[in-house]
């Protein structure tokens, strides 16, 4: 089975980019981090149009790009999982 193209990504999903005029990163500080965090840094246009659509459908950003992700991956027919450490 051939592998869908997903070239636009998340992009697509979260309605493409815009250059976005403010330099400032957004920082969530009402939620404590927590072990699970992965720290993965997220483009300032991003954030942007996560914390408007959290805002506008009553989610946590949290919940919109856990979202996001389950939806990318499940496309991906050609996933193989990676090798097992051996130790």
């Amino acid at each position: 089975m051939a592998k869908k193209d997903f070239s636009s990504g998340l992009d697509a999903l979260l309605g493409g980019s815009k250059s976005s005029s403010s330099s400032k990163p957004s920082v969530n500080t009402k939620r404590k981090a927590t072990k699970e965090d992965s720290g993965f840094g997220i483009k300032s246009e991003f954030m942007e149009k996560l914390e408007d659509m959290a805002y506008w459908d009553k989610r946590s950003i949290e919940d919109i790009v856990n979202e996001a992700v389950k939806f990318y991956l499940e496309f991906q027919v050609d996933l193989k999982p990676r090798p097992k450490d051996k130790e």
